[in-house]
């Protein structure tokens, strides 16, 4: 950062956006989850999210140590991708179920 403005604005739409994104991800998994399994599911969420929370620091680091800031995007970028595509297969599979 190269100043103290764009620092606190980059903090303010990271923390909207986190906030968001755990609302949201607790918010499907309960929605895709059997009524049955709704507490293993999330548990086996949260449990995820902790670990990347431990492995991702790490093995960001390691790419912008090696590549550069640029590279360090493109981690993200990758799993918003894959994401997109799951997201796409769930929607087209949904469209061609037929509906009772």
């Amino acid at each position: 950062m190269h100043g103290v403005v764009a620092l606190f604005l980059t903090q303010i739409v990271f923390a909207f956006a986190l906030s968001v994104t755990n609302a949201t991800l607790a918010t499907l998994l309960t929605d895709a989850a059997p009524e049955r399994l709704r507490g293993t599911v999330l548990g086996a969420g949260s449990s995820l999210e902790s670990v990347a929370g431990v492995i991702m620091p790490t093995v960001s680091a390691a790419v912008l140590a090696t590549y550069g800031a640029a590279w360090t995007g493109a981690i993200s970028a990758f799993f918003a991708f894959v994401a997109l595509l799951l997201g796409v297969a769930a929607a087209r599979k949904m469209a061609l179920a037929p509906r009772a």
